[in-house]
Parts: structure tokens; sequence; C-alpha cells
């Protein structure tokens, strides 16, 4: 094998290592979307996300066959009237080596236009600002109970 195809094997073989690494910089954890109250179209998912990687990841976007839009959300306590708001923000922050947990009242993703009836264990595609984007699959919970 000549000295130029040996390199370009290594380099294809490097390549596809850093797209694996990519894929996986961050862990999704305990993923579940609130099943909706009858007769509305909106809901909310949450889930843990573990950075594993030595550098700042960033959720930029959320998006799932199964709903029209996915948004990702806090809620801010206004002093002013001493009531917590919910509020769009345009990105999430994981810090390298940390976990980031969305809960109820707290961190989520807003979900709206949802079909009528989820799937079983909806999937819905995570993207990050390095442009990697992961699909999670997520549990349904009736949060009433």
């Amino acid at each position: 094998m000549s000295r130029s195809l040996r390199w370009l094997g290594a380099a294809i073989l490097m390549s596809s290592a850093v797209t694996l690494n990519a894929e996986t910089l961050v862990d999704v954890g305990d993923a579940y979307i609130r099943m909706p109250i009858p007769g509305k179209d909106m809901s909310a998912a949450f889930m843990t996300l573990h950075n594993g990687s030595s550098a700042e990841q960033k959720l930029v976007s959320a998006s799932a066959d199964w709903a029209k839009a996915i948004e990702i959300h806090t809620h801010i306590h206004d002093h002013a009237t001493g009531t917590m708001q919910m509020r769009q923000i345009p990105d999430l922050p994981i810090p390298a080596g940390e976990t980031v947990t969305l809960q109820p009242g707290g961190l989520h993703l807003m979900l709206f236009g949802l079909a009528s009836e989820l799937p079983a264990k909806p999937e819905m595609k995570l993207c990050f600002a390095d442009g990697h984007c992961q699909q999670v699959s997520a549990d349904v919970r009736d949060m009433r109970l």
C-alpha cells in the first residue's frame, strides 16, 4: 500500500472518530413528555442533559414530526408582581462536565401544535450550536396521577 493511501485511510478513520464523538457530546437521560391536558395541543418535555466534553455545549433547537414547534423555555421570578413567568430563551448552555436538568417549574422544552395522539415513545431531535444533532426518545407521563 502506498504511503499516500495509508495517510488517506488514517485521515478517514480520524474524521469518523471525531464525528462519533460529536454525536455523543451530550448524554440525555430520563426524557419525558407531560401528557397534554385533554383538548389542548401543547405540553412540555423534561430531561437531564449531561455534557461529557471538555467544552461548553449549547442546545439551540429541538424539533419533532408530532409537534409544530418546540421552544426552549425557563421560568423567571418577576419581583414586581411576585409571580413566576415562563419565557423563551434562545439557547441553553450546558457547561463542560456538568448536567443541566429540565424540570417542571424550571427549564423545559415547550411543545406546541401537538398531534392529536402522541406516539407511544415520541422521538425528538435536539440540535446544538456546534452543528451536531441527536435523536432522543421520550416517555409520555400523565402528571395528573
